[in-house]
């Protein structure tokens, strides 16, 4: 089961996730000579962790980023997982090494570049950083939908879906759970009412997706 770290303060949540995933891949890139792979979500609580974290000091030209989830929308658009992170992590020097779907944002054509980016890169990753919905979705696996289960692929193409929008590209279990060590920050009453409708036992990912954190080989989750 996770470690659950409750901390009050929101900006004390968001510092210590970033020193987390900091200290993750710092351990990573001890043990090896070569790059190492880290694993990101979209939304407004990752560009606080990842603006913090940009204010560490990582050698970034060995670190490859790729998301958990993206939009199926060009990086220039508000809405991307990708221009998100660019722009979180604009203060490290070098430029990051982030690993998108490419130009196209027609499904089957992202998804064939997405897979061919990911395969590519160092597994397991050093360190994840994952989010919860309010109804307790991860990555963009929803309630409901074959994703979560299917174990015959790692990473789907996903149609809009009520009430989130965009269609998507995301990692499937067999990927997520291929982490060292994962870190999600869960804030206010709704989230930590799907956070623990996700660990009840017998939770079930079909209609709770985010059940998945207790199958992480090492979960740290900050809640407040």
């Amino acid at each position: 089961m996770p470690e659950i770290r409750r901390i009050p303060a929101e900006d004390a949540r968001l510092d210590a996730c970033a020193t987390v995933i900091a200290e993750s891949l710092r351990q990573a890139l001890a043990g090896t000579a070569g790059r190492v792979s880290f694993m990101v979500s979209g939304g407004r609580t990752p560009r606080g962790v990842l603006t913090r974290l940009a204010a560490h000091d990582l050698p970034w030209p060995r670190i490859d980023v790729f998301a958990s989830d993206e939009r199926l929308v060009p990086p220039s658009d508000p809405a991307s997982t990708e221009g998100m992170v660019r722009e979180a992590l604009s203060g490290c020097a070098p430029e990051i090494r982030y690993h998108g779907f490419g130009p196209s944002t027609e499904p089957g054509a992202a998804l064939a570049q997405w897979k061919a980016a990911l395969g590519g890169l160092r597994w397991p990753v050093a360190a994840a950083f994952l989010g919860i919905g309010e109804d307790a979705h991860t990555a963009s696996l929803f309630p409901g939908r074959p994703e979560c289960r299917r174990g015959d692929d790692w990473a789907f193409a996903v149609p809009q879906t009520d009430p989130h929008p965009h269609a998507r590209l995301t990692l499937g279990r067999a990927a997520l759970l291929r982490a060292e060590r994962t870190v999600a920050v869960v804030q206010g009453a709704a989230k930590r009412a799907a956070l623990s409708r996700a660990l009840a036992p017998g939770a079930d990912c079909q209609d709770t997706p985010a059940a998945l954190f207790r199958d992480m080989p090492e979960m740290i989750i900050l809640t407040d």
